[in-house]
């Protein structure tokens, strides 16, 4: 038997106020609503209010977040999208939290094991390409795929935010890492190609103790690059950049959400 199908509720920062003031729900720290703005707007027709009281499911959807097991907090941004949500899991259930303009909400409650697909949603989609670029593009562009030093992509990144004023920074700071000529330029064109990141960060209770991990995508002209830890640095700190698709990124934290709900 399938799962049932995520039901999905938008608040406005007053009502989402209203919500979680009246069950009293100890929310994330960056989640809490802003004070002294609950109304009740239109939760009743929202089905959210019910004879004066918050609805059992959206209680129930409030209660995962207040209280997870683990909880996943992903920040993306790619070009001028954004995106910023956080997801949880408690038992055999998942919820998430997506926060819309002006800091309205919206809430979800799905199965716990359709958290791989909800976490999808957290990752900016591609904006198609118009027909005059694909016109005009002489070669299909490779994804980025390569080891680089990670020192190389922060200096640089620097580097680059500032060349309007000094147009030969990333050349001084190359310079100055000394790196092999491959990796100087591929390091060169992973800042070049990129306009966006994403940041995962998941935070669970392994034996007693809070523990928390990161995944990291950049996003690039062909879309999104995973960055890991590369097998063999040999010393380095260098960090591999693999091709990814939105639906990886519940792979990526599987690991970790292995070892906090195990």
């Amino acid at each position: 038997m399938s799962a049932p199908a995520p039901r999905r509720l938008t608040l406005t920062a007053a009502e989402y106020a209203y919500v979680v003031t009246e069950l009293d729900a100890n929310m994330p720290p960056d989640w809490k609503p802003a004070p002294d703005i609950a109304a009740v707007g239109d939760l009743a027709a929202k089905g959210v209010l019910r004879d004066g009281e918050i609805h059992p499911s959206v209680a129930a959807n409030i209660g995962v977040i207040a209280a997870p097991r683990v909880f996943l907090e992903t920040t993306a941004t790619a070009g001028a999208r954004g995106s910023r949500s956080l997801h949880a899991v408690a038992g055999e259930l998942g919820a998430s939290l997506f926060l819309l303009p002006d800091a309205g909400v919206e809430l979800s409650l799905f199965a716990a094991v359709e958290l791989g697909r909800e976490l999808v949603r957290a990752v900016p989609s591609e904006e198609a390409a118009g027909i005059g670029a694909a016109l005009d593009a002489d070669d299909e562009v490779e994804p980025l795929h390569g080891v680089v030093p990670l020192a190389a992509l922060h200096e640089l990144g620097v580097a680059d935010l500032l060349r309007e004023a000094d147009p030969d920074a990333p050349g001084y700071v190359l310079a100055e890492l000394k790196l092999p000529k491959d990796e100087a330029e591929f390091a060169l064109q992973v800042v070049r190609r990129t306009d966006g990141v994403l940041t995962c960060l998941v935070t669970g209770v392994v034996d007693g103790s809070v523990r928390s991990a990161r995944v990291y995508w950049l996003h690039s002209d062909t879309g999104w690059v995973g960055v890991q830890p590369a097998a063999h640095g040999g010393g380095r700190q260098l960090v591999e950049l693999t091709p990814v698709g939105r639906d990886e990124l519940g792979v990526w934290v599987t690991p970790y959400l292995a070892e906090a709900l195990a």
